[in-house]
């Protein structure tokens, strides 16, 4: 079982040596780039779908109330954890 206590390993020191670090930054830039993309691809859509929410709302189409609330739902959580 990979998830077991007995394979839990706290790294207390990294060395320099072998180009460690040189490994380690290269990688934290990799994934912060990333979550600096993905979060700037939820704002994005974030940003559309209030549009089209604002367009069918000056359209005055109507839809079922429930689809509507739910769909304004996902959009507030979605703005929630672009703000962390």
């Amino acid at each position: 079982m990979l998830c077991s206590d007995e394979l839990y390993i706290q790294v207390t020191h990294l060395s320099c040596d072998h180009g460690a670090d040189l490994m380690l930054n290269k990688e934290a830039r990799k994934w912060s780039a990333k979550v600096v993309r993905d979060m700037r691809t939820i704002r994005d859509k974030t940003k559309e779908v209030n549009q089209l929410l604002d367009q069918i709302h000056a359209a005055k189409v109507f839809f079922d109330i429930t689809f509507v609330n739910e769909l304004c739902a996902v959009v507030e959580l979605i703005e929630i954890c672009v703000a962390l």
